[in-house]
């Protein structure tokens, strides 16, 4: 693709190769794919959990999600935010993480963590939105 803003990415949507489109919330796209005559699924805006199943291949399972999470610094609206596990593989998918790199926030990192996410208000802090080095 040579075009990286809006127009490329209809052109995309428009493609005659093109069969499918995923869409998450950016209200313009989401009206050029609903324009473009293909079938299209909209996540909506926002990040959606990962979901781990019993009869998921744990390991697998946790290595695609860090992987996926890796993409464009993990900030697309694509990417897993959080993993929903069934109470039955909870633990085994908590160290398969961990073996992987993941950490957990002690309750107390998570509370000093998030006043730099939030405002006092509650709202976002929008000077931490893909702030990258």
């Amino acid at each position: 693709m040579r075009t990286l803003a809006a127009e490329g990415t209809a052109a995309l949507m428009n493609h005659k190769d093109t069969s499918l489109i995923l869409i998450t919330g950016v209200p313009k796209m989401v009206r050029a794919a609903y324009t473009s005559g293909k079938p299209t699924i909209y996540g909506g805006p926002g990040n959606g959990p990962a979901f781990i199943e019993r009869s998921a291949d744990i390991k697998k399972a946790v290595a695609d999600i860090i992987v996926s999470r890796t993409f464009d610094n993990g900030i697309v609206s694509a990417s897993e935010q959080s993993i929903v596990a069934e109470d039955c593989i909870a633990d085994e998918v908590r160290q398969e993480l961990r073996r992987n790199g993941g950490y957990f926030l002690s309750a107390l990192e998570s509370e000093r963590l998030s006043k730099y996410f939030f405002r006092r208000d509650g709202s976002l802090n929008p000077e931490i939105v893909a702030n990258l080095p």
